[in-house]
Parts: C-alpha cells; structure tokens; sequence
C-alpha cells in the first residue's frame, strides 16, 4: 500500500474514533425527559375526566430519549381508557425539539386543565396547535429531542 494510502487509512480511522467519542459523549449527557409517578397518577386522574381522543404519539427518528418519553405518555393515556396509536422513529421534514400537541378542533377546557400537570413539568409553553387535517375526537402529540 502506498504511503499516501496508509495516510489517508490512518486519518480515515482517527476521524472514526472522535465522531464515536463525541456521539457516546453527547448520548451521556443528554438530558432524560422523565415523568415521575405523581404526576402520572395525576395526568390519569384528569384524563379519566375527559372526553376520550384518539391520540397518535409520534417520535422523532434516532431518538432514543424522545421514543422512551413517547412510551411513558402512551402508557398514561392508555391507563385513562384512551385508545393511542403509537409511531415511534417518525421523520420529520426538519428537526425539532420539544413537545408538541395538536387537536383538529379548540380542546375542551377540561382537557386544557388535564394537561398541565405535563406542560408544567417540562416547562412547557402551554399551547395546543389546531390542525385542521386532523379528525375533531384527534390528538397528535409529537416528541422531538429534548
């Protein structure tokens, strides 16, 4: 092999090693969005008050912290009686972070309550998107990174 070859093989391997190291490094310091017992107990409480929806969570691709968050809040709606359709590893056309709750008509002051004990926890803004696309008894909430 010439030199110039063993160069390139050499710098081609380096190259490998830190975008490994800094993949492992950011994996390990990323934040986990996690939702405790309480407030699960209570976000189940509400939703059992609620008009049930049809909820589709959905998870950004290659996001193993924003699929496991997507597990925890379809466990919760499902513990309140609501029908979920979960869409893990989603691509979106663009990344996000964040989450992300839209309904196809105004939500119910009822259900707007339900919510906050999850806007509050993450800090949220406490904003519900219309999509018009979506059915009215709908809810599509997106997790993007955290």
């Amino acid at each position: 092999m010439p030199l110039e070859d063993e160069r390139l093989k050499l710098l081609m391997d380096k190259m490998d090693a830190v975008i490994n190291t800094v993949q492992a490094i950011t994996k390990k310091n990323a934040p986990q969005r996690l939702i405790t017992k309480e407030i699960s107990a209570q976000l189940v409480d509400n939703l059992r008050n609620c008009k049930p929806l049809r909820v589709k969570i959905e998870s950004i691709m290659n996001d193993t912290e924003a699929y496991n968050l997507s597990k925890q809040l379809a466990d919760i709606f499902v513990a309140a009686g609501w029908s979920v359709d979960m869409q893990p590893q989603v691509i979106f056309s663009y990344p996000f972070k964040g989450i992300f709750l839209e309904m196809g008509t105004e939500p119910s002051q009822e259900f707007q309550r339900a919510m906050l004990p999850l806007f509050s926890h993450f800090n949220l803004k406490k904003e519900i998107y219309i999509n018009k696309d979506l059915a009215i008894d709908n809810l599509l909430i997106k997790i993007g990174s955290a």
